[in-house]
């Protein structure tokens, strides 16, 4: 059976007739499945999805927007630089329209432009992309600083290589202040400026520069390992070994040299279990001791759970923040479990406590780790700040929580409890959600 009469047969076991919506998220899950082997097959697929969703939003409709910029990510995948920059534009003219021209939201249409126009070596494009990007930063002077970190990476990364480090160490300054100077965002930022010293020295012939490129790159490398034991995970690792493998100098020891000389300086003490008693580890690898230490993290999640059932609030503020509390700072980012954590703690202060400025403060630092694509971390964070009388701030993550689950993040649960009916109309009588 051909691949497109398989995607057919489950679309058609999974539609629903006269519900748009639904089968626009069929046809996104398709795609999504396709990409990787397929990219025309996902382009097919996101295509009708788009469709699905202008019959429920209608056209020229902010719900649209994300599934437009799908499938300019489809496109890019493809290599069709014209189309993706096509679809992502579409996107980005209607939230200048219906949200306004500073729009925090816009920044990741911008920043997809700046990839795109790299790959296509449009350096003066990129240099008008830039300057949008900087004008955005500036109407935003409170743009949370995880967000801007990913904006000056990005703006680090997509550039004419010149040895201007000028975004690298704007992203190295938050790295370091926000998460840490041993964290895999510092040592991302060590790679990026030797990738570009060494090339920017290979121009101008520069054997001095070449060995501070080395001496850069293999900075990262002690940073990413020690963070990779520390539980944040090892994406950063390999780009940083690939920069070994053509970052050579005469003087410089082996690839397999440098890493026994940095792998020797690692411990168990750099382990995920840093708060642990060092008795507790003794017989044990890292990797037992780690999933002995995810499971200590549970069943303390689990308790404040059972608690806030029993109407124990402050018994389960404290199993909550225990468990939060054992997460080494420097290892938060790499944790499913922070957000759940920093959310459930959030979430008694929002809904028992009525305390919403700490509430907000909760479900910030939750966005900061990972919960920007988290719709009730959006939804809770837009409601503190209505509470609080942020109405700018509450319209962005409002609109945000909407985009990714639409209506229904706003209904009570299965409780009649958590009517969310409030701030859906502050919603509507900012935004125009016709259709939607």
């Amino acid at each position: 059976m051909s691949e497109r009469k398989y995607n057919e047969e489950q679309y058609k076991e999974q539609q629903i007739a006269g519900n748009d919506l639904h089968n626009a998220a069929v046809c996104n899950q398709i795609a999504d499945e396709s990409l990787v082997w397929n990219p025309n097959e996902a382009v097919y697929w996101r295509k009708l999805a788009v469709e699905n969703a202008e019959k429920h939003f209608g056209k020229n409709k902010l719900g649209n927007t994300p599934y437009y910029e799908k499938l300019a990510n489809d496109y890019l995948e493809k290599g069709s630089h014209s189309q993706a920059l096509k679809w992502n534009s579409k996107a980005r003219k209607i939230k200048i329209k219906q949200l306004d021209e500073y729009a925090l939201a816009l920044l990741e249409n911008e920043l997809f432009e700046l990839q795109v126009y790299y790959l296509m070596y449009n350096y003066d494009e990129i240099s008008n992309v830039r300057e949008r990007i900087k004008i955005l930063l500036e109407k935003n002077p409170d743009c949370e600083e995880t967000l801007r970190y990913k904006v000056y990476l990005d703006m680090a990364q997509y550039k004419e290589c010149d040895g201007n480090f000028e975004f690298a160490d704007a992203a190295m300054q938050i790295a370091e202040r926000v998460y840490g100077e041993m964290s895999m965002e510092t040592a991302e930022i060590y790679r990026i400026k030797a990738v570009e010293t060494w090339y920017f020295a290979e121009e101008q012939k520069d054997q001095e520069r070449k060995k501070e490129a080395v001496e850069l790159n293999n900075k990262a490398y002690y940073i990413a390992t020690h963070a990779k034991d520390n539980g944040q995970g090892s994406h950063v690792l390999s780009g940083i070994e690939r920069n070994m493998l053509f970052m050579r100098l005469p003087e410089e020891p082996s690839y397999e040299e440098l890493r026994a000389m940095i792998d020797k300086n690692l411990s168990v003490d750099n382990s995920v279990v840093a708060s642990q008693d060092k008795e507790d580890c003794k017989g044990k690898d890292s990797e037992e001791v780690a999933v002995e230490f995810e499971k200590k993290l549970e069943e303390l999640y689990e308790r404040g759970n059972q608690l806030e059932r029993e109407e124990q609030y402050e018994e389960a503020l404290q199993a909550w923040q225990e468990g939060y509390a054992l997460i080494p700072a420097d290892s938060r980012l790499g944790f499913e479990m922070t957000n759940q954590f920093l959310a459930a703690i959030g979430d008694i202060y929002f809904l028992q406590k009525g305390m919403y400025q700490e509430a907000y403060e909760y479900f910030d630092a939750a966005r900061g780790y990972g919960g920007y694509e988290n719709p009730f971390i959006m939804l809770r964070l837009g409601e503190c700040c209505l509470e609080i009388g942020d109405e700018k701030n509450a319209t962005e993550y409002l609109m945000r929580a909407w985009m990714m689950e639409g209506k229904k993040i706003f209904e009570p649960d299965e409780n009649g409890e958590d009517d969310g009916s409030k701030y859906y109309e502050f919603l509507r009588s900012h935004v125009d959600l016709e259709s939607g």
